[in-house]
């Protein structure tokens, strides 16, 4: 059984904004499911692949050099979230998302308002 590891507001804030992104993406009436997003060097979505078009898009983070992932397991109980080699700036645009450097608070490699390069975090 997973366990959730999330502790700070930024986590929280870029999964609520991860899963708007989605619904944009792949429908806002579609059950929710996960999905990744390959993004280019300069934030720009390349791809965006859904678990209903492919049951194995969680492998897709092997083949993709920079992207974004959230994964819905345990009937919605747990949601997993997983971003690498993305510029905090192109991930806050991406994500139409302000942050603080309060929303970083007591995270240990916290550099003001600036998300990591690469993340993940269960919820």
């Amino acid at each position: 059984m997973p366990k959730s590891n999330a502790k700070y507001p930024f986590q929280y804030k870029v999964l609520e904004k991860t899963a708007e992104l989605g619904g944009s993406l792949f429908g806002e009436t579609r059950e929710r499911l996960g999905f990744i997003i390959e993004l280019d060097d300069t934030g720009q979505i390349v791809k965006s692949v859904g678990e209903e078009q492919n049951p194995d898009f969680l492998q897709l983070d092997e083949k993709f050099d920079s992207f974004l992932l959230f994964d819905v397991f345990d009937s919605g109980a747990y949601v997993y979230l997983n971003w690498r080699n993305i510029d905090s700036d192109h991930l806050k645009a991406l994500l139409n998302i302000s942050l603080s450097d309060k929303d970083f608070a007591g995270f240990e490699n916290a550099k003001g308002d600036t998300c990591p390069r690469s993340h993940s975090v269960m919820f």
